[in-house]
């Protein structure tokens, strides 16, 4: 049954201008449990939630299938039963309380109809069973939703998702460009303002520092997220590595400038071009390309340093010189541009460049 208020708030704070953090409250629905409140990074709900997707539906396919199988119409085992569906949620993410949330609601209902307040048609176990195959279905939905924003691949057509492309190459350069959400429906909010004294002669004007979002559904929390990453110009990005989904929150390259709004631009481009969601992915995917000898701008090097330095012994001139100071120079550039870290983008440069070389040479 759908609450009339909900006990799942999501609140965004401003930190140093910026509302890149989300706070989580949950307001038990059952009786005797406790408050839970915690505070994560910008889109970690929904990061765990896409991350564990296969386990979660893994999960609720085997207790659907337990309800399906064994209909018992016995109200304390079935909630004994989804009391250990919590407990395996919560094995997979602290994080999860969204789905807790909306079995705590079936437990309340199962709680209901033993105490005559719910009348249903159905046997109670198809009920429960009915229950758990929606929440399935909302969650299929809302992950397909969330990817088709930022993966441009993605094409839902129907209940199918199809993806044809590369997914740790289909992300553009910024999310302004990568967001391709057309409308978000967001749940009743609790804007709060800066308490500042009205002067009708000063330029300063009451800005927004925090929002609280009333969470009806596991859709609710998708919009939300979606809404403040497009507003911190932020992005969904999958790890070219390890393969899970990630949202990049800073770049151990940035070139400072005077100008600082060209600072933050700079910083906003560069972390959602990363390719790899840390560090230790990033060592991983570098040794792992070594080994596949996938570099292929060396190889082209090399073979034009040494067809240079025969024409220098041939002819007396400095072209291997001139040659590697002007491949220096555009290797600094590259790296200014783009950062040590997304080295597969500065090599397909290189490589793109030398080859540019090898074609005006022939002719």
């Amino acid at each position: 049954m759908k609450p009339n208020k909900s006990n799942f708030l999501m609140t965004f704070d401003s930190y140093n201008g910026g509302f890149d953090k989300e706070q989580t409250t949950y307001l038990p629905v059952l009786i005797g449990d406790k408050v839970v409140k915690y505070e994560n990074e910008l889109a970690t709900s929904l990061l765990d939630l896409l991350n564990n997707y296969d386990k979660i539906l893994k999960t609720l396919d085997k207790y659907l299938k337990k309800c399906i199988e064994q209909k018992t119409n016995e109200y304390s085992e079935l909630i004994k039963t989804f009391g250990n569906l919590k407990k395996e949620i919560l094995k997979q993410s602290n994080n999860l309380y969204i789905l807790i949330y909306f079995i705590d609601i079936l437990i309340f209902d199962i709680l209901e109809i033993q105490n005559g307040n719910l009348y249903i048609e159905d046997e109670i176990y198809l009920y429960c069973a009915n229950y758990i195959f929606s929440l399935k279905e909302e969650l299929a939905n809302s992950r397909d939703f969330a990817l088709s924003t930022f993966f441009r691949t993605y094409n839902i057509t129907g209940e199918q998702l199809q993806y044809t492309g590369d997914m740790e190459k289909d992300f553009y350069a910024s999310a302004y460009e990568t967001f391709t959400a057309t409308q978000l429906s967001l749940p009743s909010v609790d804007i709060k303002f800066d308490n500042v004294e009205y002067n009708s002669n000063s330029k300063e004007k009451m800005e927004p520092y925090s929002f609280t979002y009333s969470i009806f559904s596991i859709a609710d929390l998708v919009n939300v997220t979606l809404y403040h990453l497009k507003k911190n110009e932020r992005a969904i990005l999958c790890c070219a590595n390890c393969k899970k989904y990630f949202v990049p929150t800073a770049h151990i390259n940035i070139v400072e400038k005077e100008d600082s709004d060209k600072l933050e631009k700079k910083l906003i481009k560069e972390r959602n071009t990363r390719v790899t969601c840390s560090n230790d992915c990033l060592n991983a995917r570098r040794k792992e390309k070594t080994k596949q000898n996938l570099y292929g701008y060396k190889k082209e090097k090399k073979n034009l340093r040494d067809s240079l330095r025969n024409m220098d012994k041939r002819h007396n001139t400095h072209l291997l010189e001139e040659f590697d100071l002007k491949f220096n120079k555009k290797e600094t550039e590259l790296l200014n541009k783009y950062g040590s870290d997304n080295f597969e983008i500065i090599e397909e440069k290189l490589l793109q460049y030398i080859l540019s070389i090898k074609d005006d040479r022939k002719k």
